[in-house]
């Protein structure tokens, strides 16, 4: 997956990697989608609040909660973290 997204003139961007990354949290592939995400950022597309909500949720379902948590401190140390999404963790 990551060798085609490398491999196209395509310029990717959030929506592309949302998209990939929901999915492979849907199917229990929650490490696929962190090293999808490290590949993300890596690549200079910086992540929205619903890529880590994703993420968050994915990670806290496969029972990783200690990394569940680790990110959802990221996003609050970004200032990225909206009110709506505070309540859905249940942080406001």
């Amino acid at each position: 997956m990551f060798d085609s997204i490398q491999d196209t003139t395509i310029r990717s961007d959030a929506v592309l990697y949302n998209a990939v990354i929901s999915s492979l949290c849907k199917r229990g592939k929650t490490d696929r989608a962190i090293d999808f995400f490290a590949y993300m950022v890596s690549s200079g597309c910086m992540p929205n609040e619903w890529i880590y909500t994703i993420l968050i949720r994915g990670l806290a379902t496969d029972g990783f909660v200690k990394e569940a948590q680790e990110l959802l401190s990221e996003l609050c140390s970004r200032g990225a973290l909206r009110k709506h999404l505070m309540r859905h963790f249940g942080i406001a």
